[in-house]
């Protein structure tokens, strides 16, 4: 279990980053996720969901676009 890491990312903060971190781990489905917050192409996606108002109507990066749903 990862207990504390600085967020590369500048519009997540650290406890935000971690929970991200923590998916992966828990998870099969979320790996990769953390690399893609920092993925230039797919960070504009996750910018948008993380500072907007309204996430759900928010667009996920293409790769994720087609393989998540709502739950």
């Amino acid at each position: 279990m990862i207990k504390h890491i600085d967020s590369p990312v500048p519009y997540v903060d650290n406890l935000t980053y971690l929970r991200i971190k923590g998916l992966e781990e828990i998870h099969a489905n979320f790996i990769g996720l953390s690399g893609s917050f920092e993925d230039a192409a797919d960070s504009v996606y996750w910018k948008d969901v993380v500072i907007s108002n309204e996430p759900w109507k928010c667009s996920f990066p293409p790769k994720y676009d087609g393989t998540l749903s709502q739950f």
